[in-house]
This record gives C-alpha cells, sequence and structure tokens, in this order.
C-alpha cells in the first residue's frame, strides 16, 4: 500500500516538472517574439522610408498591442497592405490596429479613409 501512494506521488511530481518546464518555455517563446517585433518596428520607425512610407515615430502602443501581430513576417505584410501614395503619409501602428478592427480593413487606402500626417 504504501509503495502505491509513492509511486502516485512520483508521477504527480514528474507531471508537474513537465508541466512546469512547458510553461516556462512557452513564456519565454511569447516574451523573445514580443522582443523581436518591437525591436523590428523601432528600427523601421526612425525616419526610414520603406516604398513609400514613412515611419517616424517610436510606437509605445505597439509594446501593448503586440498581441496582434503573429510573427515578424505579418509586420512586412502589413506595411506592405498599407502602402501610402503620398510620401509624407504617416503610418502609426496606431492606425494599423484600428484598421485591422474595421471592417474595412482591405479598403483601407481609399481616398476617403483619414490619414496621419506631421504636426
Amino acid at each position: 500500500m504504501k509503495l502505491n501512494i509513492t509511486r502516485k506521488i512520483s508521477l504527480l511530481s514528474v507531471l508537474l516538472v513537465f508541466c512546469t518546464a512547458g510553461m516556462v518555455a512557452w513564456v519565454f517563446y511569447v516574451s523573445s517574439n514580443a522582443i523581436l517585433i518591437k525591436n523590428k518596428i523601432e528600427q523601421l520607425s526612425f525616419g526610414v522610408q520603406q516604398d513609400g512610407v514613412k515611419l517616424v515615430e517610436l510606437v509605445d502602443s505597439v509594446q501593448q498591442d503586440v498581441r496582434f501581430i503573429s510573427d515578424l513576417s505579418s509586420i512586412d505584410g502589413i506595411i506592405q497592405a498599407h502602402k501610402a501614395p503620398d510620401p509624407d503619409q504617416v503610418i502609426t501602428a496606431d492606425w494599423i490596429w484600428r484598421q485591422r478592427l474595421s471592417s474595412s480593413f482591405q479598403d483601407c487606402c481609399k481616398p476617403n479613409v483619414p490619414t496621419f500626417r506631421y504636426a
């Protein structure tokens, strides 16, 4: 009887160790992706001209809303989908986030969509 209880406790301990290791690995994966995404957006944000889109401000909201970006390639896809015909147009992460939430995400570049410019 005592051996059976010890065996159950051992199995539960092993299960707990594996679950904890899995959770630690998942947290590390998510946080490292968030840091990579933040760094890439900051690199693009220093007034770099990218295919007619001028990203001129560091966007702190990206740190809070990094949950909407699944991987690094989606940033390039979002930027490509929001190319500005006017080189002076400023596209911020907040604007991209609102466009993704809106029902007219595909129509985002039509002239009736408000644009952000230098203040």
